[in-house]
């Protein structure tokens, strides 16, 4: 009897590499048609009609959501071919069937869940358009699939769509358990890789929630041998972070860097921080004459943006000399809705000594509908 059940369980285990390959087969051999099979579900799966969600979150992968019931089960999986390629993959949980298949469509029953999972990644490398994400996202979900090493070779595949390989991206942190901080930080770097592919491999690393992630982000920053795209979107994901460290580690980053762009992105991150330290160093950055101008006018227009920070920034006006600096605090002033910059800009307007900077503010004042506005433009003009 051991025998008998040992021998069925190695024909078991046998056939389940022939049913993923008889579904790479029946599509790459099929000129045009339907494909149809069904696969179990890994734990947390549930769907209702096209709407399927994955996760033990309620975040909706695919679809949209209604508030109806999420049902567990099985996935049933519907391919559209033509010419042996994936043309539209639609997959469905929480249903009990397809509707009844009419010609031209070709049934394979239920398939060994993991296997499908290998066959439908294999399939996704030459699907045509978007075909390619559903069928990343159908292999995500099937019952045991091992995922991590095809997921990785699909984000590196040359000559495969975009969105393929940045939906295996997004799916190795978001699908599996392992720590793929470092290949993340390879595919970032690798300057033969398209930029959004690479963008999202530094989007993966600020959801992988690992110190190994946090000091790949930051490296990326440090390397000046990388994309400036690159850095500046370590930069911004870093500023996101509560990670301990990072706000320190932007500043002092700050003072190494030489492009103005790479400042601008930092100095956006520090005021996505918040805090009245984020401001200190906002209006440091804003009042340092060795700063590229630019860089410092979008310090004070942020700092402008921060809670808390109007009181100094009046002050500021009197703290600078350069007029493009007054001019920018003149702007943060008229885009602020608080009675103390309206305050300040009347007072520029009537007593500011420098012309075009009373112009700039009774300019603004012009926007306002406030009465003491009109009221001053009514003195102006009377003389």
């Amino acid at each position: 009897m051991k025998r008998i059940i040992s021998t069925i369980v190695a024909l078991l285990v046998a056939a389940a590499p022939v049913a993923g390959q008889d579904l790479v087969r029946t599509v790459s051999g099929m000129d045009r048609g339907t494909v149809r099979a069904s696969y179990a579900t890994r734990p947390g799966t549930c769907g209702h009609e096209d709407n399927v969600q994955f996760g033990t979150n309620r975040t909706v992968i695919n679809g949209r959501w209604n508030d109806r019931r999420c049902v567990e089960g099985p996935a049933f999986l519907q391919l559209e071919i033509i010419d042996g390629r994936v043309d539209e993959a639609e997959v469905r949980v929480g249903v009990e069937s397809w509707p009844r298949a009419g010609a031209g469509v070709t049934d394979l029953g239920r398939l060994a869940a993991a296997v499908t999972a290998s066959a439908l990644l294999e399939l996704a490398e030459d699907a045509r358009d978007d075909a390619g994400e559903d069928l990343v996202f159908a292999a995500v979900i099937a019952d045991s699939a091992v995922l991590v090493d095809p997921l990785l070779r699909l984000a590196h595949m040359d000559g495969i769509e975009e969105d393929t390989r940045k939906s295996a991206v997004f799916w190795l942190v978001h699908a599996t358990d392992e720590d793929v901080s470092g290949q993340l930080e390879a595919l970032a770097m690798d300057e033969g890789t398209p930029m959004e592919v690479r963008e999202a491999a530094v989007f993966g690393l600020s959801q992988h929630d690992s110190p190994e992630a946090n000091r790949a982000l930051k490296a990326l920053v440090t390397d000046r041998d990388v994309a400036g795209e690159i850095r500046e979107n370590a930069i911004f994901w870093l500023g996101q972070s509560d990670e301990d460290g990072n706000v320190d580690f932007l500043r002092e980053t700050y003072a190494e860097l030489e492009d103005s762009d790479l400042k601008e992105k930092v100095v956006f991150s520090m005021s996505q921080v918040g805090g009245d330290g984020a401001v200190t160093w906002l209006l440091a950055v804003a009042g340092d004459r060795n700063e590229p101008t630019e860089v410092r006018k979008n310090a004070l227009f942020w700092a402008g943006q921060a809670d808390g920070s109007e009181d100094r920034l009046i002050a500021f006006y009197e703290d600078v000399t350069d007029r493009d600096i007054k001019q920018q605090l003149i702007f943060v002033y008229s885009q602020g809705d608080s009675d103390s910059y309206l305050g300040q800009l009347i007072d520029i307007a009537r007593n500011e000594t420098d012309l075009d900077l009373r112009e700039n503010a009774i300019f603004w004042l012009g926007q306002s509908d406030a009465p003491e506005a009109m009221a001053l433009l009514e003195d102006l003009i009377a003389g």
